[in-house]
């Protein structure tokens, strides 16, 4: 294998435009980045020779979810509080969101592999479908295809 810096050289530029793909945040997806190839460094010794590019994608893939996850799950403190007008927050309608869309997840929780991922991009990472496609690495129209079933899977499976 080449050394990191060549490796960097080689594939940063597409890594980067993954992970911008999937975090719109420019910043975050530099964080991500160099979390990427820290990461990949770091293993270098157990990396089997093989599809250098593919390797950095996946690498750069946990690394998103990773950010995502810590991102999620953000404290609010009395200062955000005090500083932030809630009043027009209905309550009520918080927790019926939140029961509305823990349904849902329970259900896409049952989807197929594919349609999952499909809809999860479409939809809760707002890609297009052109970038959801080269990311599950089919064509358009069969991204198309199974965000269509996905939805209509939910739309049949939820109970209001």
């Amino acid at each position: 294998m080449n050394s990191i810096e060549e490796i960097f050289r080689l594939y940063s530029n597409d890594i980067y435009r993954y992970i911008l793909s999937m975090e719109k945040d420019k910043y975050a997806a530099e964080d991500i980045l160099q979390d990427t190839f820290y990461k990949a460094y770091i293993s270098m010794d157990a990396y089997r020779p093989g599809n250098v590019k593919g390797w950095l994608f996946t690498i750069a893939r946990n690394c998103y979810i990773d950010y995502f996850r810590k991102k999620r799950n953000v404290i609010l403190t009395s200062d955000f509080l005090q500083e932030t007008d809630i009043s027009h927050i209905n309550i009520e309608d918080v927790i019926v969101t939140n029961a509305i869309l823990d349904d849902v997840i329970k259900i896409i929780n049952k989807l197929p592999t594919k349609q999952k991922k499909a809809i999860i991009l479409k939809d809760f990472k707002s890609l297009t479908y052109e970038e959801g496609a080269f990311i599950m690495n089919v064509k358009v129209s069969t991204f198309k295809t199974l965000v269509h079933r996905a939805r209509k899977h939910i739309k049949q499976n939820y109970k209001e």
